[in-house]
């Protein structure tokens, strides 16, 4: 994003309004909850984000109008301005909140009339210009992460077995076990109350009437244990999948019975 304005699509003389009505209109049409994981789109929006974050602030916005004319900033403003920008002051400034009153002109240690005037370490007369950190694209993404996409996420915990107290498996990832349950057709429909094999002995679980094949079920705090630094963690969930065992059906008989509970559930729920 080389100019916060043209991501925007608006000019210079904008209002604040105008620049937060033209924000949400564009954060809208490209935010990744309606994009599709479409990377351009992503991409876009970031650059939408960094620069409403410039110019909705009077003084980014300030302090990017007067680089882009060559002007001079005092120094102290120069450095809160960073601060805000890329979490931290710059180098020999102070971090942030900090002011360094200093304000250069004519003599100053850049060169030129100005901080980022001819021997600018940013170079081009602008840290926002030819040699912006925002050309080519903002190196910060919508919430400070790198260009390039979203920060990369957490490896997951590794997966391993485990028998539960009457020796049966159980499926360990990180503080967390899982199971599988199954019940009879009858029970699943009418409800019932299971024992379910944990670490630490059988714990009944109450299985709702109705209770579909696939359903997990919840056992607070009887998962594995915790570890941090203080050694104090609690316990992990235990995660139960229910399975349903549907009968088979032989003879007509059986089949005319089964599809008459068939049709008198289906009008009970009508």
């Amino acid at each position: 994003m080389r100019d916060p304005y043209k991501a925007l699509g608006v000019d210079k003389k904008s209002s604040d309004a105008e620049i937060k009505k033209a924000y949400r209109r564009l954060a809208k049409e490209f935010h990744p909850d309606r994009t599709g994981g479409d990377k351009k789109k992503e991409s876009r929006f970031k650059d939408i984000s960094a620069a409403y974050e410039i110019l909705s602030d009077p003084k980014r916005r300030a302090a990017f109008d007067n680089a882009e004319q060559g002007g001079s900033i005092p120094m102290g403003d120069l450095s809160e301005i960073f601060a805000q920008m890329f979490g931290g002051g710059m180098g020999g400034m102070g971090g942030r909140g900090s002011r360094v009153k200093t304000q250069f002109t004519g003599g100053s240690p850049f060169g030129g009339g100005s901080p980022f005037g001819g021997g600018s370490p940013f170079g081009g007369g602008s840290p926002f210009g030819g040699g912006s950190p925002f050309g080519g694209g903002s190196p910060f993404g919508a919430q400070g992460t790198p260009q390039g996409g979203p920060a990369a996420k957490p490896a997951p915990p590794r997966e391993r077995k485990i028998k539960a107290s009457d020796g049966s498996e159980l499926t360990q990832r990180g503080a967390n076990l899982y199971s599988d349950l199954r019940i009879p057709f009858d029970k699943a429909m009418l409800g019932t109350v299971a024992k379910v094999p944990t670490l630490t002995g059988l714990a009944q679980v109450r299985i709702p009437a109705g209770t579909s094949s696939g359903q997990k079920l919840r056992l607070k705090d009887k998962g594995a244990r915790k570890a941090n630094s203080a050694g104090k963690g609690g316990y992990g969930d235990h995660f139960v999948t229910v399975h349903i065992d549907v009968p088979k059906v032989d003879g007509e008989e059986s089949g005319e019975l089964l599809a008459k509970l068939v049709e008198s559930l289906g009008k009970e729920k009508a």
